[in-house]
């Protein structure tokens, strides 16, 4: 949804002149109804405009045809009250700094699966909760191994050919 911004201003420059105020008002009231999970009402207002010019008439279709077929996404209110950024710059940005860098490097391929717990562990990484997480599993990890082999070590000593079990400890960074 982070595209929609930057459609909407484009059909109000189109149809009124890149930069005056009637293109700024007319994209800020298209917003105001998004804003307000109005979806419809946005469509209706963009629907009613009469195109000035070819273009303007294909970014109006073109912004309809988004609106309708995202509609459920278009609640910019919500989004703005959970704390969510709303606009390309800031979203586009982080997506970059987060999954870009590391999935889209030159010759790398990744499983869609293996991709997902590293977006994961990224996004942990850079909102401080890696550390937290790392814990959490930690704990019950070792508990298992320990519990594995001194299992293992009690078998041994019961009979001499079982063979032998090393822990080495490895720090997580």
């Amino acid at each position: 949804m982070t595209e929609l911004p930057g459609y909407i201003h484009e059909l109000a420059g189109a149809q009124y002149c890149k930069g005056t105020r009637k293109a700024q008002k007319r994209a800020e009231a298209a917003f105001a109804r998004l804003f307000h999970n109005q979806a419809s009402a946005a469509i209706r207002g963009i629907n009613r405009m009469k195109p000035a010019s070819p273009e303007a008439g294909k970014k109006i279709k073109d912004v309809v045809r988004y609106l309708s077929n995202h509609r459920e996404e278009a609640d910019y209110g919500a989004a703005k009250r959970g704390g969510c950024g709303i606009g390309s710059g800031a979203i586009e940005s982080a997506d970059k700094f987060i999954a870009h860098v590391r999935l889209k490097r030159s010759g790398a391929w990744r499983c869609i699966n293996n991709a997902n717990n590293i977006l994961k562990l990224r996004c942990a990484k850079y909102n401080g909760a890696y550390n937290r997480i790392i814990q959490k599993y930690k704990k019950p990890d070792r508990e298992k191994v320990c519990a594995k082999f001194s299992s293992a070590n009690s078998m041994q000593s019961k009979t001499a050919d079982a063979p032998k079990y090393f822990i080495k400890q490895v720090p997580v960074q």
